[in-house]
C-alpha cells in the first residue's frame, strides 16, 4: 500500500533551504496529474502559524478550488442557461 493509498499525514523537516517546499509541490503536482480532479491544500507553518490562521488558509484554498471545479462543470455542460445552479 502506498502512502497516498494509507491517507495517512506526513510531517517533512529540515534545515532552511533544504528543499522541503519544493519536495512538497513535486509530489503533490505527481498526485494531481495522476489523480484528475483531485486537488490539494498546502499551508507553509511558518506563514500561517496558529490554528486559526491555518484554518483560515485551508478554507480559503479550498473554496477557490470548489470554485474552479464548478466552474469548470458549468462550462461543460452546455444543456445548462448560464447562470443556472447545479444539483445532485
Amino acid at each position: 500500500m502506498t502512502l497516498l493509498e494509507s491517507r495517512s499525514n506526513i510531517f517533512v523537516h529540515g534545515s532552511n533551504g533544504c528543499g522541503k517546499t519544493t519536495f512538497v509541490q513535486d509530489c503533490m503536482q505527481l498526485v494531481k496529474e495522476q489523480h484528475a480532479g483531485s486537488f490539494m491544500v498546502y499551508i507553509d507553518c511558518v506563514e500561517f502559524y496558529s490554528e486559526k490562521l491555518i484554518a483560515i488558509a485551508a478554507s480559503q484554498q479550498i473554496n477557490a478550488a470548489v470554485g474552479r471545479m464548478a466552474k469548470k462543470l458549468i462550462i461543460n455542460n452546455k444543456s445548462n442557461p448560464p447562470g443556472a445552479i447545479l444539483t445532485k
